[in-house]
């Protein structure tokens, strides 16, 4: 026998070194597995969130008023899910590093079978309506999720750059004039006898709208266009049911 395997011999016995069972390593790796599978639904769940999310918050109307792409991407992008997604593809990675021939692999890669998976999955996920079906369930279910996680909060909440939303309380005359609670719960008086009323847009009192126009006073705001708060995307009819 080898000096070698004298030694390993040794060092097994000082150290009471048992084998592993095949059994053990077979439940380890399957386990791996599962996670790097859950890992990647919920980055393209969080994918598919990302995009519901740009698309319900018009952001083609906001792009022409803002003149720094900084202050889009902070304002605009659902962060928390982007966040969400990335570490969804980090776990991913080092659970697939860690399964029985994962680490035969370069790490761009796996990386980029990581991104390109939830990518795929994200968006057929989108396009069939499971993103609307997955953030409808967080809003009902997770105290706080729609301030936090909602774009449409940071966008449409800016009265004093001419972006207004919230709910109409009153109208006040039919066709020129409603008072509208903001998502601050500010009451405005909204002047819209000269707006574009988009056609899914109600004005309705107990309907929550979208205003792009200019505050003209304190509590005072001229529409130029009202839009549904759902955005104008395929979803639109569906979320309002």
């Amino acid at each position: 026998m080898g000096e070698i395997s004298k030694e390993v011999l040794k060092k097994i016995k000082k150290e009471e070194i048992k084998p592993v069972s095949r059994l053990s390593f077979l439940l380890k790796n399957s386990f791996l597995w599962t996670l790097f599978g859950i890992s990647i639904i919920f980055g393209s769940i969080g994918f598919s969130i990302v995009l519901f999310m740009l698309e319900r918050t018009d952001i083609s109307t906001y792009l022409s008023s803002v003149n720094s792409p900084i202050k889009l991407i902070l304002i605009s992008i659902p962060l928390l899910w982007v966040f969400l997604t990335v570490l969804s593809l980090i776990l991913g990675y080092i659970n697939f590093r860690n399964t029985q021939r994962g680490y035969r692999f370069e790490f761009i890669k796996v990386f980029l079978l990581n991104i390109l998976s939830v990518i795929l999955l994200g968006s057929l996920l989108h396009l069939v309506g499971g993103s609307l079906v997955f953030n409808t369930l967080f809003e009902r279910n997770i105290p706080f999720y729609t301030q936090v996680a909602d774009s449409r909060y940071a966008v449409w909440n800016r009265p004093e750059e001419g972006f207004l939303a919230g709910k109409i309380v009153r109208i006040e005359k039919v066709g020129e004039s409603m008072l509208v609670l903001s998502l601050d719960d500010d009451e405005y008086t909204v002047l819209y006898e000269q707006a574009r009323i988009r056609p899914l847009a109600n004005i309705e009192i107990g309907e929550i709208i979208k205003i792009r126009g200019k505050l003209v006073e304190e509590n005072s705001f001229e529409a130029f266009d009202i839009m549904p708060w759902d955005g104008r995307g395929r979803h639109m009819q569906e979320i309002q049911k």
